[in-house]
């Protein structure tokens, strides 16, 4: 390789450095606001975790279902999600966790 060729390989690999540069600085700038929507959204956790307790039993959060209807509905989603049936020691894990987080929800209504 000559000088000319080695002064242009340099000028292009200074290119790729500049818009990698570029991609990177775009990219933390991002992560960062996602970050920060993140943190605005997890003050909000308590409400969206009974949101996705609702959600996970079928039930509208609008209702306002009594203890003795979300026990019904448990016993029917228990038989879908059980190890033993179809379901998963996973999914009945969050089953369990929702019905904690609804019985607390309407006992503090």
């Amino acid at each position: 390789m000559n000088l000319g060729q080695l002064k242009q390989n340099l000028a292009k690999q200074q290119q790729i450095i500049k818009t990698l540069q570029k991609q990177l600085k775009s990219a933390t700038e991002q992560l960062r606001s996602r970050s920060t929507d993140f943190k605005n959204s997890s003050s909000q956790k308590p409400h969206s975790a009974v949101r996705d307790a609702y959600l996970r039993f079928g039930l509208n959060i609008n209702e306002q279902p009594t203890a003795r209807q979300i026990k019904a509905r448990y016993k029917q989603l228990s038989r879908i999600y059980h190890p033993d049936a179809q379901g998963s020691e996973e999914e009945m894990k969050q089953l369990n966790l929702a019905l904690n987080t609804l019985t607390n929800h309407i006992k503090s209504r």
